[in-house]
C-alpha cells in the first residue's frame, strides 16, 4: 500500500443509494423497486446477502457483519484500511472526482470530459429520490438504516478524505 508507485483508488457510495441501485439479481428475487410489495420489501431488508453493511464487509475483509449487531472493531478496521488508499472518490459527485483525479495525475481532462459525456448519453439517469421516498414504507427504511448504520458511518467518515468534497460543490 505504501509503495510510491502504487495508485489505489476507492469509490465510496452512500449505503442506502447502493441498496436501492438497480440490480437484476435483487430484482429477480424481490421484484423491481417500483413494484415491490411490503412483504417483498421486508424480505429484502432482512436479506443477509443484499443488505448487510456491504462496504464494511469488503473493507473489513470478510464475514464481519451482523446487521445492527455488527461490532465497532470492524468499522475501525475498515477505516484503517480506507485511510491507506491514495485516492477516495465519492459516488455522489463522481464526475467531479474523476476530473480532479485526471488533473492530479496530469492526464488530459478533456478526454475524461468526453468519456463522461458519452456515458451520460448511453445511460438514462433518473434523478435520485430520497431513500424513504423510494421505499415508501418508513419502518422498512428505518430498519435498513439501523441495519447498515456502521456502513453509513463509514461512508460519512470517508467523505472527509474524498478528493472532491461534494458538499462544497452544492450551493
Amino acid at each position: 500500500w505504501e509503495d510510491p508507485n502504487l495508485l489505489s483508488v476507492i469509490i465510496m457510495r452512500h449505503p442506502m443509494d447502493r441498496l436501492l441501485a438497480r440490480d437484476p439479481a435483487v430484482d429477480r428475487v424481490f421484484g423491481v423497486i417500483s413494484n415491490r410489495t411490503e412483504e417483498q420489501w421486508w424480505e429484502f431488508a432482512k436479506s443477509p446477502r443484499f443488505t448487510n453493511n456491504y462496504a464494511l464487509t469488503v473493507l473489513a475483509c470478510g464475514k464481519c457483519c451482523n446487521g445492527r449487531f455488527t461490532k465497532q472493531k470492524y468499522l475501525d478496521n475498515a477505516k484503517a484500511l480506507l485511510s491507506r488508499f491514495t485516492v477516495v472518490l465519492d459516488m455522489a459527485c463522481l464526475n467531479d472526482g474523476l476530473r480532479a483525479l485526471a488533473s492530479e495525475l496530469g492526464l488530459d481532462v478533456s478526454l475524461v470530459e468526453q468519456n463522461i459525456e458519452e456515458m451520460n448519453k448511453r445511460e438514462e439517469r433518473a434523478a435520485s429520490r430520497p431513500a424513504l421516498e423510494r421505499i415508501g414504507i418508513k419502518e422498512v427504511h428505518d430498519y435498513l438504516v439501523q441495519r447498515n448504520r456502521l456502513d453509513i458511518e463509514l461512508y460519512e467518515w470517508s467523505k472527509k478524505y474524498s478528493l472532491v468534497r461534494c458538499s462544497s460543490l452544492r450551493p
